[in-house]
């Protein structure tokens, strides 16, 4: 699939960009925006896939501003987080969007899973993504409204964060407090309004990843 570029917003206002470097063999995502403060919230996970979509085989996510980096291994039918064996299998939370994607692309009603929060607290839950009926959605940066199918994501039983598919493509992702990420064509449009140091840590790392 290659590199799918998205522009990150807070309301009306870019803030930052979510990119994800789609391989067979891996799926890379990266993303940082600019906070109220003026910093730059920059996360990256890499996570190297199996043959299903919710199968994978090793992951690593960084988190800059808290140090926080997490890493899990998935072997011999166990998980191992950090070193510690996990009870049951689990996805790590940034493989989601690969099954959107397949649930989506193949019309499902539902998809069920446990997923880790890597982010600090390591907790597992229960995640469903669920299919509701075609809807119009306002896109920031847009100009109108796009009639695309909706998908909510509920952790343990409520609802947490909502994607809308056009048939294609997950157009746009709602990850709750005003914040939203619409698909755009490509990696200049992403960064055509992004804040200056949230672009330059987007650029360094596609030309990491070999794809500038």
């Amino acid at each position: 699939m290659g590199l799918v570029s998205e522009a990150f917003y807070d309301g009306d206002e870019q803030t930052g960009v979510l990119l994800r470097d789609s391989r067979a063999e891996e799926l890379a995502t990266f993303v940082a925006f600019r906070l109220d403060d003026g910093q730059v919230y920059r996360a990256e996970q890499v996570t190297a896939l199996g043959a299903e979509p919710t199968a994978w085989t090793s992951f690593r996510f960084v988190e800059t501003l808290s140090g926080t980096v997490t890493t899990g291994v998935r072997e011999d039918g166990r998980v191992v987080l950090d070193g510690a064996v996990l009870d049951g299998d689990v996805v790590p939370s940034y493989l989601g969007w690969r099954v959107l994607c397949d649930l989506a692309s193949r019309g499902g009603d539902r998809v069920a899973f446990r997923q880790v929060d890597e982010h600090g607290d390591r907790e597992v839950h229960d995640a469903q993504l669920v299919a509701r009926v075609p809807e119009e959605v306002t896109l920031p940066g847009a100009d109108g409204v796009e009639l695309a199918h909706r998908y909510d994501m509920l952790l343990d039983g409520r609802p947490y964060t909502s994607f809308w598919w056009d048939g294609r493509a997950v157009v746009a992702s709602d990850w709750t407090a005003g914040a939203m990420s619409v698909l755009v064509p490509d990696l200049e449009a992403a960064l055509a309004g992004c804040p200056v140091l949230a672009a330059e840590a987007a650029r360094a790392w596609v030309a990491g990843r070999h794809l500038a």
